[in-house]
Order: structure tokens, then sequence, then C-alpha cells
């Protein structure tokens, strides 16, 4: 049994968090058990599945797989993809309804596309002023510059050589293009570019 002072921290905690809640409205309510509609628990068969409300055509995660999404305005819940969908060409943040499903094995970000995969691309040519930015593109073989890796809900890059000042630091730009930030998050921005993590 806890201490009474113990437990009273976890009280006082708690409600710590339910004034949060309503401080930060809908932005926060992601983050909170039960303050958004959250995916559940159905089987589909012998393959476990969880289905969710976010992406309208992609509605149901397979296996392992997971969406990823801008948490920041002006992409406030636009979601990783390929254009054109689901097929080689360059990575997008864009509506729910094209959504990507993804892992990340052995460094690599797989887009699952029904039974083939394609792999995140980095390119290493810099593009732009100042630190500059990488582009990123899909393709049916695997990244050969860097790797991803999940850090809590971050989805990061690094490679050997290049000093990032925030590896979950990626850029949208025209088109609704991602990019991988070199430069600092929120400092010098490209122009036509917003900065994502």
């Amino acid at each position: 049994m806890r201490a009474p002072s113990a437990l009273a921290a976890l009280v006082a905690a708690a409600a710590g968090v339910t004034a949060q809640q309503t401080a930060y409205g809908q932005w926060y309510s992601q983050c909170v058990p039960g303050g958004s509609p959250g995916p559940t628990a159905s089987s589909g068969g012998s393959t476990p599945t969880v289905t969710g409300t976010a992406p309208g055509a992609k509605a149901t995660l397979v296996g392992d797989n997971l969406w990823i999404r801008a948490v920041a305005d002006p992409n406030f819940h636009k979601y990783l993809q390929s254009s054109p969908s689901n097929a080689a060409g360059v990575a997008v943040m864009d509506d729910a309804s094209t959504a990507g499903q993804f892992t990340v094995t052995d460094g690599q970000l797989v887009l699952k596309v029904g039974s083939a995969d394609l792999y995140g691309i980095v390119n290493s040519t810099v593009i732009g002023p100042n630190e500059g930015r990488l582009a990123v593109t899909f393709s049916t073989t695997k990244n050969a510059y860097g790797s991803f890796k999940f850090s809590g809900d971050a989805l990061q890059w690094t490679v050997a050589g290049v000093t990032r000042p925030n590896e979950s630091a990626w850029l949208v730009c025209a088109g609704q293009e991602l990019f991988v930030n070199l430069g600092n998050y929120g400092y010098q921005t490209p122009e036509g570019c917003a900065d994502q993590t």
C-alpha cells in the first residue's frame, strides 16, 4: 500500500492533468486516454487488427502498422503518404483519407502497400539556403542514406557525419512535400515551408 503522502501526490498530479486538458483543448485531447476517439481492437480472422476513426479510406490499421501525422498548424492532422498514393513517388503530408500505413524496420521507413513495400528514401543533396533540407521520396529499393527510428511518438532520421539540432525536425513545403530539416526547428524556416515534428 502506498503511503498517504504518495497518494496525495498522485491526486495532485491528476488534478494538474485535468487543468492542462482544459487549457490545451482539442490539441491536448489527442494525448489523453479517452480524450478523443481512439483505436479499438478487433479480430478479423486470424490476423488481429486495430481500427480507428482517423483516416477515412484506411480506417483499419493492419498488424503493427502506424499512421504518421503532423501535430502543428498549418498541417495539423495531415498524414504521411506517397504521391501518387501507394506508389513510388514523393513523400507528402496530406489528407487522412489517403494516409499511408508504416513500420520502421532495421532503420528503414516502410510504407505498407498490400503485398509490396515501399521504402522512405532520403536524398543526400542539400536543397536551399542556411542549413538546408533533404528531399524524401518512396521507392521499391531500400534507403541507403541514414536510418529512421521512432523516439516516443516522433519519427526521427539520422546519418553519420550530419549533426542535426533536432532529429525529429521536418519541413512541409510546396505541394505538401516532406523534407528532412537540417536546421533548427522554427528558426530560419525556408519560404514556402512549415516546420513539423
